[in-house]
């Protein structure tokens, strides 16, 4: 009985290679590696749509050594310019759904009021860019990103709840009147 367990235990243990399979590969050996960022990237847009995202920015070039105080003055500058869109969408979403353009200064400003505190640690120490040249954010932003991204959707919630309130879509509209108050917003 043992010897004709024994060619049977050895055909199974074979190699899939010699059973007629595919020939093995190593585990460790790369299929496909990406020299390129993804479409999945963290970008301006995710931070704004909330989406989920990689940071995956194209690497800085390694050619000319960085100042590192230049480089901290420049993120500064994106994380405000990125501030400054985030606020002026914001600002134009929240007027469209309340007391029109005449608010719309106000409210972008104090947007980028409620935001600017993130965007001051947002230097890097100056040890690399914020922001790739097609506004991906680098790994090293990852706090930045989260920081900002969270600001931006606390605002845009808790405006969302006072447009709410301020609509008369409280919990003493009937159903039906709620449905069509929310669907011509």
């Amino acid at each position: 009985m043992i010897w004709t367990a024994l060619p049977v235990a050895l055909a199974l243990a074979a190699e899939p290679f010699y059973a007629g399979g595919a020939p093995p590969q190593a585990i460790n050996k790369s299929q496909h590696l990406r020299t390129s960022p993804s479409e999945f990237a963290c970008s301006i847009d995710t931070l704004l749509k909330g989406q989920a995202c990689v940071f995956d920015a194209e690497a800085p070039s390694k050619a000319a050594p960085v100042n590192v105080q230049v480089q901290s003055k420049e993120n500064q500058k994106a994380a405000a310019q990125v501030v400054r869109q985030a606020c002026q969408q914001h600002a134009q979403k929240t007027t469209k759904l309340s007391s029109g353009d005449k608010a719309r200064p106000q409210a972008q400003a104090a947007c980028e009021k409620a935001m600017a505190k993130y965007a001051i640690d947002c230097s890097l120490e100056g040890t690399e860019a914020l922001l790739d040249a097609q506004g991906r954010f680098s790994s090293k932003a990852q706090a930045c990103y989260f920081d900002m991204a969270t600001a931006f959707q606390k605002l845009t919630t808790a405006d969302a709840i006072d447009t709410v309130r301020r609509e008369g879509l409280d919990d003493s509209t009937p159903a039906e009147e709620k449905t069509k108050q929310s669907l011509s917003l």
